[in-house]
């Protein structure tokens, strides 16, 4: 898929939830035992790209026929991909 056919905040919910859990791993690091922090980011951070993984497949699922049905480089796919 080229790029900007997805939302924005799809990204960014992924690169949030992916440094919250890097956080919550350096706070358990640094600390040497598992925090109140720590242990509600591992629970945020996973619970989150987990819903992000369910929500971009289902985007995806909602193009493929879309995809499939225009062959690529045709003027109608472009349109499909601004819309």
């Amino acid at each position: 898929m080229a790029g900007g056919e997805q939302a924005r905040w799809l990204g960014w919910t992924a690169v949030f939830a992916g440094v919250g859990s890097i956080a919550a791993g350096l706070v358990q690091a640094f600390t040497g035992e598992p925090t109140v922090v720590s242990l509600i980011l591992t629970i945020i951070g996973p619970t989150v790209i987990s819903l992000w993984l369910l929500v971009t497949g289902v985007l995806m699922g909602r193009k493929a026929p879309l995809l499939r049905s225009t062959p690529p480089g045709s003027a109608s796919a472009a349109s499909h991909g601004a819309a």
